[in-house]
C-alpha cells in the first residue's frame, strides 16, 4: 500500500473518564488494543466507518478488522492506505499508530482519517487544473513547477520567459541558482522554510535577476503540490492578497486564476457551445459586469467581424485544435479597435463544453502596419515609375554575390526581366566586362562599409550609356552586410550638356580673345588706311608711288576681311542687319557652289515654300552656306556622292530646346532651317567633337578659320544648330535661324559719288592717339575743324561747353571712363540736332540700342567716310536698326 507521513496530534494514552469522553466525540476513528492485539475500545466513529456498533469492538481480535501491515509495519508509524470493509469497499485512509505505557502495560493507539472527502477534492482540483490550465500560457505572469528535493524546473510559462528572459528550453532541467535568478539568499531561504512550516506560502515578495542582470522586484505564492507521486512546488509570481486552505482548493485557484487574468492586456472568456460567456477575466470600461454573464460573445463586433467569429465556434467545436482571426470590434470607450483572437477548445471531465477565448488589442499594431503599407506602397509607386534604375544585390555568408532583383528602368537598361537575374551571378547576367566592373564596385562599397557612387558606362542598343551608380550596403542585426541597394541614373544627356557647355565656353573664350584682337587690329588698320588715303589724295595720278600705295590699300583690305572672320568668330560679326530671305541667299549661291564644288558631286536644292524672313548679313550667310557645302564637297573625298540643300519651317519649344539643343542660348518660336547633307565619309566623335576649334581640319591644307567662324556667325544671328554624323554614312548640318515679322526691303538704288566739300566744326572722340591722328588728317582734308576728345567724357566736356558749334560728331564705342553709347545718349539729350557718327572695330550689336545718325565698320577708306558724312549731313543715313 502506499503511504505517506502526515503529522496529527496523539491524544493522551491514559484514558480516564474525561479523556474517553472526547475520544467518544472525535470525528476520527480510535482503536485501542492490548499487545496480544486484543481490542480494548472502540470509539463511535470508528464503529462508522466499520459499519458496526461500537460496543461490538472490544474484545475481538485487531487482524479480524484491519490489514497486517497495520500491525506488523512499524518503520512508519504514519501510514496511508485503505481500509476493506465486509462488503469488499476500500476506504482510503491515514492511520497513525502509537504505543501508550500504562500501568505496567503498554496499549496500542490507532487513530483513522477517512481520506475519501479530502480525494474526491483533490479530483475536483484536478479537474480545475485542467480546465485552467488552457489559461496557462496566456497569462503574464511567471508560473513555474519544480521539484521539492532538488528545485529543478520541469515546466515553466511563457510569463516566466517573459520575465526573467529565459526560455522553456534554457529553464527545464535546471534550477533558479544555476541560472542566477534569486538576487537574495535570505529571500530564498524565508520562502523554503516557509515551505518546510505550512506547505505553501502567500504574497512573498523579493528581487529576481533577469537574464540580462537587471535586478526586478516580484511578488511570489507558491504550494507543494503532487505531480505522478513526485513532491513539486507550484509558484506563481504575482501579488495574491491571500492563499485559501487546502480543502478549499478549487475555490482558492479559481480565484487565484481570475485574479491573474484580470492583470492580462488580454480579454481571456470562457464561452459554452452557444457563445454565451461563462466567465470574463476583466469588464471593459462602461459595462456593468452583471450585463456580461450570459451575453453572447459576438455582440459588439461587426458584420464582417461576427461572421468571422461564428466560422471560429463552428470550427472549435467541431474538434479544430486552434482558431484566429482579426476584425473590428467595440472597445472600451465606445471606440472601435482591431483585436487579434484566439480560440481553442474547453473541455471538462473529458467533455467539450465551449470555448477559451483569448482577444488582445492591436489598433496600434494595425495601424504600424498600415503605416507600413502606405510606405510600401509608395516605394513600389517609386521604383515601378522612377526612370533611375534600382536594383538589389544579395551577399551570401561566403561572400557570394547574388542579384536578388530590379525595377522595370534596370530591366529596360539590362533589357532582361527581374526574374530572369533572381539568384544568378554578375557572369551569367551580363557581360564579362561589365561583370569585372559591376563586382569590383560592390566590392568597394562592401570594404568601405558606407555608401559608394561610381560612373560607369554601360553598352546600350542606342550606344554607349553613361550611368552614376550608387551603392548603399544594409546590414542585418548583428551588423553584417547582407544585402546591397543600389541606384543608377542615366546621365548621359548631361554628360552631353556638360561637355557641349564646356566647348561652348571654350568657344566662347576663344571668341573674347579673337574679338579683342580683331577690333585692336581694326584700329590700327583706320589709321594704316587713314594715312594711306591722304597719301595717295597728295599725288599725282602719274607718280609711280601710286601703284605700290594701292597694293598697301589692297593688304589692309585683306587684312580687313581677317578681321571680319575674327569677328564672325566672336559672334560679333553682324555688319548690315535687315531681314533676309534665306532662299534667296541660297539661290544667289547655286550657281557660285556648282562652280566650285567636285564634278562628282551631285548637288540637289529643295527649298521650302512662303518661308518667313530671317534677320541677318547677306554676306555672313552666304558665308554659312559657302563653308557648309563646302566641307560637303570635301567629305566626298573625290568619290561620287550627293550634297542637298534645303529650307523648311521648323518650331521650337522649350522641351525641344533642352534636349536637342543643349548649352545653345534660343527661345521658343518659329525658326527657318537650313539643312546641308552629304553622303561622304562622315565624323568619329572624336572629330566631332574638334570642328569647331579655330584651325582644326582633317584635310591636308586647311582652310583658315573655316567652321569656328561659321559657328561665330550662327552665335551673332542667335541660331542653333545641330550635327548628325557617323563614319561611312555621311553627315547632316540643320541651321536653325530665328524668323522675323519683318519684310524683306527693297533693294537701293546706288547713288554717283559726289565731290566732298564740307565745312563746319567736327568733334572727333577716341582713346587711340594714332586714330586721332589719321582721321583728324582725313577729316581735315575734307574741309572740317577738327577738335579731338580721349573718351566719353571729355567728349561730353568740350560738346556742352558754353558757345560751342558743333557740324558733326564721329565718336567710338569702346573707350575708358565712358563709352561712346553712353556719351552719344548724353549728347542727345542735351543738343538733339546734332548729328553723331559712332565707330567702332566690332560691329553695331556693339551700339547696345543706342540709334545714332549713323555707323561705320572700321577700317574704313577716306571716300567710304566721306560719302557717310556726306549722306548724314544731308539728311539721307540709312536708320539703324534696333538691337534685338
Amino acid at each position: 500500500m502506499a503511504r505517506r507521513r502526515v503529522s496529527p496530534p496523539l491524544p493522551d494514552p491514559l484514558p480516564d473518564a474525561s479523556a474517553r469522553a472526547g475520544l467518544d466525540a472525535a470525528p476520527d476513528g480510535i482503536l485501542a488494543a492490548r499487545e496480544d492485539g486484543t481490542l480494548r475500545y472502540g470509539n463511535p466513529a470508528m464503529g462508522r466507518l466499520l459499519g458496526v456498533a461500537p460496543g461490538a469492538l472490544p474484545g475481538t481480535s485487531l487482524r479480524a478488522w484491519v490489514p497486517d501491515d497495520w500491525w506488523v509495519d512499524w518503520q512508519n508509524p504514519v501510514l496511508e492506505t485503505v481500509l476493506p470493509l465486509a462488503d469488499g469497499t476500500r476506504v482510503p485512509v491515514v492511520v497513525t499508530r502509537a504505543w501508550v505505557p500504562g500501568d505496567g502495560r503498554r496499549d496500542l493507539f490507532l487513530y483513522v482519517h477517512d481520506l475519501t472527502a479530502r480525494r474526491a477534492t483533490e479530483a475536483a482540483l484536478r479537474r480545475s487544473e485542467h480546465r485552467y490550465a488552457l489559461a496557462f500560457n496566456a497569462s503574464p505572469d511567471a508560473i513555474n513547477l519544480t521539484r521539492l528535493k532538488d528545485g529543478t524546473y520541469l515546466e515553466v510559462s511563457e510569463g516566466f520567459t517573459r520575465m526573467s528572459g529565459w526560455t522553456r528550453d534554457e529553464s527545464l532541467g535546471r534550477t533558479a541558482i544555476e541560472l542566477g535568478i534569486w538576487a537574495e539568499p535570505d529571500e530564498r531561504r524565508s520562502m523554503a522554510a516557509l515551505l518546510r512550516e505550512r506547505g505553501e506560502f502567500d504574497g512573498l515578495a523579493f528581487s529576481f535577476r533577469h537574464k540580462t542582470g537587471r535586478l526586478l522586484k516580484g511578488l511570489m505564492s507558491g504550494r507543494i503540490v503532487s505531480l505522478d507521486g513526485v513532491p513539486c512546488i507550484l509558484t506563481i509570481t504575482r501579488d495574491i492578497t491571500r492563499q485559501v486552505e487546502a480543502e478549499q482548493a478549487l475555490r482558492n485557484l479559481s480565484e487565484l486564476m481570475t485574479s491573474i487574468m484580470t492583470q492580462v492586456q488580454a480579454y481571456i472568456a470562457l464561452i459554452d457551445r452557444r457563445g454565451r460567456i461563462r466567465f470574463l477575466n476583466r469588464v471593459p470600461a462602461g459595462i456593468a459586469p452583471e450585463d456580461i454573464q450570459g451575453a453572447d460573445f459576438r455582440l459588439g463586433l461587426r458584420e464582417e467581424t461576427r461572421e468571422l467569429a461564428d466560422r471560429a465556434l463552428a470550427a472549435v467545436l467541431a474538434g479544430s485544435p486552434q482558431e484566429a482571426w482579426e476584425g473590428w470590434a467595440m472597445g472600451p470607450g465606445g471606440k472601435w479597435c482591431w483585436y487579434h483572437s484566439q480560440m481553442g477548445p474547453m473541455t471538462e471531465n473529458g467533455e467539450l463544453t465551449g470555448a477559451v477565448l483569448v482577444s488582445l488589442d492591436e489598433t496600434l499594431r494595425r495601424r504600424q502596419e498600415e503605416r507600413i503599407r502606405d510606405s510600401e506602397d509608395r516605394f513600389q509607386a517609386f521604383q515601378l515609375h522612377t526612370p533611375d534604375a534600382l536594383f538589389w544585390i544579395r551577399v551570401e555568408t561566403g561572400g557570394r554575390l547574388a542579384m536578388e532583383g530590379m525595377n522595370p528602368a534596370a530591366e529596360r537598361v539590362l533589357g532582361l526581366a527581374s526574374e530572369q537575374v533572381r539568384g544568378r551571378s554578375f557572369e551569367a547576367v551580363v557581360p564579362a566586362s561589365m561583370a569585372r566592373l559591376f563586382e569590383d564596385h560592390v566590392r568597394q562599397t562592401l570594404a568601405a562599409g558606407a555608401p559608394r557612387t561610381f560612373e560607369e558606362d554601360i553598352p546600350g542598343q542606342a550606344g554607349t550609356v553613361h550611368m552614376t551608380t550608387t551603392l548603399v550596403p544594409v546590414r542585418d542585426a548583428a551588423g553584417r552586410i547582407y544585402r546591397v541597394v543600389g541606384t543608377s541614373r542615366d546621365t548621359t544627356h548631361a554628360r552631353r550638356m556638360e561637355e557641349a557647355l564646356r566647348q561652348a565656353q571654350k568657344l566662347e573664350s576663344l571668341g573674347v580673345l579673337a574679338g579683342g584682337i580683331a577690333h585692336d587690329f581694326n584700329n590700327l588698320l583706320t589709321a594704316i588706311m587713314g594715312n594711306l588715303n591722304l597719301a595717295q589724295a597728295g599725288l599725282p595720278e602719274t607718280s609711280p608711288a601710286l601703284p605700290l600705295l594701292d597694293a598697301v590699300e589692297n593688304a589692309v583690305l585683306k587684312a580687313s576681311e581677317l578681321t571680319g572672320q575674327m569677328l564672325a568668330y566672336s559672334g560679333k560679326g553682324r555688319f548690315s542687319v535687315k531681314p533676309r530671305d534665306l532662299n534667296a541667299v541660297v539661290s544667289d549661291l547655286v550657281r557660285l557652289l556648282k562652280a566650285t564644288l567636285t564634278k562628282k558631286a551631285t548637288l540637289q536644292v529643295q527649298l521650302g515654300e512662303d518661308l518667313p524672313a530671317i534677320e541677318g548679313d547677306a554676306a555672313q550667310l552666304q558665308q554659312v552656306v559657302m563653308n557648309l557645302v563646302t566641307n560637303a564637297s570635301d567629305a566626298l573625298g573625290g568619290r561620287e556622292g550627293v550634297i542637298r540643300i534645303a529650307t523648311s519651317l521648323a518650331s521650337l519649344d522649350a522641351a525641344r530646346i533642352a534636349e536637342e539643343f543643349p548649352a545653345q542660348n534660343l527661345s521658343p518660336g518659329p525658326y527657318v532651317v537650313l539643312e546641308v547633307e552629304d553622303t561622304g565619309c562622315g565624323m568619329t566623335p572624336e572629330v566631332l567633337a574638334r570642328i569647331f576649334d579655330p584651325f582644326f581640319t582633317t584635310k591636308i591644307q586647311g582652310r583658315g578659320l573655316g567652321l569656328s567662324a561659321m559657328l561665330g556667325i550662327l552665335r551673332g544671328h542667335k541660331a542653333g544648330l545641330r550635327i548628325r554624323s557617323e563614319p561611312g554614312s555621311g553627315s547632316l548640318f540643320q541651321v536653325y535661324f530665328p524668323a522675323t515679322a519683318g519684310k524683306v526691303p527693297a533693294e537701293a538704288e546706288a547713288r554717283p559719288e559726289a565731290g566732298c566739300a564740307f565745312r563746319g566744326r567736327v568733334l572727333l572722340v577716341d582713346d587711340e592717339e594714332i586714330i586721332l591722328e589719321s582721321t583728324g588728317a582725313v577729316l581735315a582734308s575734307l574741309g572740317f575743324e577738327v577738335v579731338a576728345a580721349r573718351d566719353g567724357q571729355e567728349a561730353l566736356e568740350a560738346f556742352s561747353a558754353p558757345g560751342a558749334d558743333w557740324a558733326l560728331v564721329l565718336m567710338d564705342l569702346t573707350m575708358p571712363r565712358m563709352d561712346g553709347a553712353t556719351a552719344f545718349r548724353a549728347m542727345r539729350d542735351l543738343k538733339p540736332g546734332v548729328p553723331v557718327i559712332l565707330s567702332s572695330g566690332y560691329d553695331r550689336q556693339a551700339l547696345e540700342g543706342a540709334q545714332p545718325a549713323a555707323f561705320v565698320q572700321k577700317p574704313y577708306r577716306v571716300k567710304e567716310l566721306g560719302a557717310l558724312v556726306r549722306d548724314v549731313l544731308a539728311g539721307t543715313g540709312a536708320p539703324i536698326p534696333q538691337k534685338r
